[in-house]
């Protein structure tokens, strides 16, 4: 500890000025790998640098991953929305969130509307790792005793993998699967990505070919 303090000593000012920089208001979460004595040392600093409200994550990021992955495991009864593309069915996931029924977004969470286009016009996409964390949060948010309804994925959405136990419960539960005419398609999405770069929509058609 006393060789850590020599090593870190002079750098404590910078690490201070950088977290007020991130966190203007004061307050701050702090997290290291496992364990959490160096997190908790860091949030002794900064609580007697000012800063109003420290929290940290409790034997670190490792036991959290842990958590987030096993809690897949635990029983969700979903309801598949399926369809080709341009069928609206994420539309329909937002009107049944509107309705009150449990909805998550995969694609929302993973920035990328899942077909060969999917990716035009979204933010960068998280990991792997970070999308399931994300994936948690809204999982967890949700109640265990209600159907919970999701778009239809392949295992990748893009190039964000969903955990396996959940891919295999998606697959194994009951699908909607919705259909209209070819016509009603195009038009919708033309409407979605007519405004899109061409050679964005040149790329991801070649892509399909």
């Amino acid at each position: 500890v006393l060789e850590g303090l020599r090593l870190t000593g002079p750098r404590m000012a910078d690490l201070v000025e950088g977290v007020r920089a991130l966190a203007p208001d004061g307050a701050v979460r702090v997290h290291c790998w496992r364990g959490g004595e160096r997190s908790a040392s860091v949030a002794w600093l900064l609580e007697k640098a000012g800063f109003t409200e420290v929290t940290t994550l409790q034997r670190g990021y490792k036991s959290f991953r842990e958590h987030v992955l096993g809690s897949f495991n635990a029983p969700v009864e979903l309801t598949v929305i399926g369809g080709f593309t341009g069928t609206g069915k994420t539309l329909l996931l937002q009107r049944l969130r509107e309705m009150g029924e449990q909805t998550v977004d995969l694609e929302d969470l993973a920035n990328h509307k899942g077909s060969a286009y999917g990716g035009i016009g979204e933010a960068a996409q998280p990991t792997t790792e970070h999308f399931e964390n994300l994936l948690w949060h809204e999982l967890r948010k949700c109640d265990d005793g209600r159907t919970l309804w999701v778009e239809d994925e392949s295992a990748l959405i893009g190039r964000v993998k969903l955990p396996d136990v959940f891919f295999a419960r998606l697959r194994s539960s009951t699908v909607y699967f919705l259909d209209m005419p070819s016509e009603l398609r195009a038009r919708r999405l033309v409407e979605i990505y007519g405004a899109c770069p061409k050679e964005q929509l040149a790329a991801a058609t070649v892509r399909i070919e």
